[in-house]
């Protein structure tokens, strides 16, 4: 997203494309703008579609990335992926 300039939730086939195969669960949150994990795990903590993700007993595992790029839109972009196999 950083690399491209855009924000949104990748698909199912976008997660494929990165090795993640064979899941039975999936889901993400995506973040911008916030430089620091606190204030981005503050905010979908607040939110209740992420923080029902990041409680949902189907997910056993997790994938998280961080990118910067300054002539981005919001410079600072997350992505947490959860999933189970």
């Amino acid at each position: 997203m950083a690399q491209k300039n855009y924000f949104r939730h990748s698909s199912r086939k976008d997660i494929e494309r990165f090795g993640y195969h064979n899941w039975r669960y999936i889901g993400e949150n995506i973040a911008a703008g916030d430089e620091t994990a606190a204030k981005v795990f503050t905010r979908w903590r607040k939110s209740s579609g992420h923080a029902k993700n990041m409680h949902n007993k189907n997910f056993t595992e997790i994938g998280i990335g961080r990118a910067y790029n300054k002539s981005s839109k919001y410079g600072w972009y997350w992505t947490t992926t959860f999933g189970d196999r």
